[in-house]
């Protein structure tokens, strides 16, 4: 396996501080909660924060929790990390039992609690932030350039001067002349650049033409969406006037860029910002809910149809259409026809699973997949394969859905379209609502779409069967 960040002290010894800064602020913060809202501790309560910090400085060492090869594989680092806690646990119950009666076991309990939360989170945040800076194309962005214009060259020597900023110029699209200095950048003519662009997995297209036609701009369009491509174009003085409002403009030196339709998830920070939310949502979901619900509904599950699984993992399409397994609760009986929509009264539906889908609690098990970063809390529905290969020929904008990260709910969803799809009609309106989304996302938007959902939930939805 190849090492996302090369093993040397520095990085370790920063992980160990930043564990110590958090289970600091947990003991202060149980401290003036539980027991006093003074700043200092007592000498009993002293004497637990040094035996407790240093207990779990040995803790992690014994279990090489900080080696980095292991920190960054999620299973192998959860392992350690409980490990890590078990025998820091020992350690403490024996030194309050024994040698410390004055603390508060309540206190305890608590800083336990709220200790574990928060190492878990950081490192969840952590390893997907160094995976998402060295496999998302933050430093590698692929850029063409269509048009050796002034504008174009502008754009050539940006990228060429500001490579921290990730962009990898790949070259010019034009015709060849013979005074051009940059023939030796032209890859080919434009009408070469579809099939380079799939060739070299291009992620960004710069339309630098003095002259284009609406024509020539949506046919480039649908290919960038259908490839899952930023598509970026210059324009003149003369057509910026009849732009939409609702675009994205960028500023590369002195050239003004604008993309046809507006893209806030196409922000690096935004993308950032989007996915720790997801982490410690999903943390926080299966840290407080699933613990005590996953045995009742694996029991219910069980004792009504004990043939099946508790689980069920179905093949999605997920972000660029890379499939990924979707996991739920198992609401049917065991069948053959999985690639079937579920239908109003489908026999296949067990008593429990009708339950589990019209409370949606049958999702609960995919933010294991928000946690591992094949879903997010938020997105458009991931629908099945059958329906990528289907609705993509038939509904525009069906493949720019897959644009972003697939989501447990989405805008469609809490806007009265859930459930089948039987008429064409219907997905049609998912469609528009998942662009919709895409073209309005916030952090504050997520939020209202989860309690929406919660609330849909609730009070039962009509569509959910």
């Amino acid at each position: 396996m190849r090492k996302l960040l090369p093993t040397f002290n520095f990085v370790a010894f920063l992980l160990v501080i930043i564990d110590v800064c958090l289970i600091d602020f947990s003991l202060r913060l149980v401290h003036y909660w539980l027991v006093s809202p003074e700043i200092t501790f007592n000498q009993h309560y002293s004497s637990f924060y040094a035996v407790f910090c240093a207990t779990w400085l040995v803790s992690t060492l014994l279990n090489r929790a900080y080696q980095i090869e292991r920190f960054m594989q999620v299973n192998i680092m959860a392992k350690d990390l409980m490990m890590t806690y078990a025998f820091h646990l020992t350690v403490i119950v024996i030194y309050v039992l024994n040698l410390n009666s004055e603390i508060y076991i309540g206190f305890v309990v608590a800083v336990y609690a709220l200790s574990v939360c928060l190492t878990f989170v950081f490192r969840f945040l952590y390893i997907n932030f160094v995976r998402y800076y060295k496999q998302s194309g933050i430093n590698d962005t692929k850029v063409i350039v269509i048009g050796t214009t002034s504008a174009g060259i502008t754009l050539y020597n940006y990228f060429n001067s500001y490579k921290s900023f990730g962009y990898k110029f790949m070259g010019f699209f034009d015709q060849r002349t013979r005074n051009n200095p940059y023939n030796h950048l032209i890859k080919g003519g434009i009408e070469d650049v579809q099939f380079y662009c799939k060739k070299e997995n291009i992620d960004e297209i710069f339309v630098a033409l003095e002259e284009t036609t609406p024509e020539f701009i949506e046919e480039l369009q649908k290919f960038a969406d259908a490839n899952f491509i930023y598509l970026r174009i210059v324009f003149s003085e003369k057509n910026r006037s009849s732009l939409s409002e609702n675009i994205n403009v960028f500023v590369f030196d002195n050239i003004n860029v604008f993309s046809i339709r507006h893209e806030p998830l196409s922000s690096k920070l935004n993308q950032i910002l989007k996915r720790a939310f997801d982490i410690i949502f999903s943390f926080m979901v299966i840290s407080l809910i699933f613990p005590w619900l996953f045995p009742i509904v694996a029991l219910l599950i069980k004792l009504e149809d004990p043939a099946g699984p508790v689980f069920f993992v179905q093949k999605r399409p997920g972000r660029k259409n890379k499939p990924f397994g979707c996991y739920k609760f198992r609401s049917m009986r065991v069948n053959t026809q999985t690639d079937m929509q579920a239908t109003k009264n489908d026999s296949r539906i067990t008593k429990i699973g009708g339950f589990l889908r019209k409370t949606s609690l049958d999702e609960l098990p995919q933010f294991f997949n928000v946690l591992l970063g094949d879903m997010s809390v938020v997105g458009p529905r991931p629908n099945m394969q059958k329906h990528l290969e289907e609705y993509s020929k038939t509904i525009n904008n069906y493949q720019f859905r897959h644009f972003v990260t697939p989501g447990i709910t989405g805008y469609a969803q809490v806007s009265g379209y859930r459930g089948e799809t039987k008429e064409h009609h219907l997905m049609e309106k998912r469609v528009e609502y998942d662009v919709k989304y895409m073209e309005k996302w916030s952090l504050f938007l997520d939020i209202k779409i989860i309690f929406l959902t919660v609330w849909n939930a609730i009070r039962g939805e009509e569509n959910a069967y």
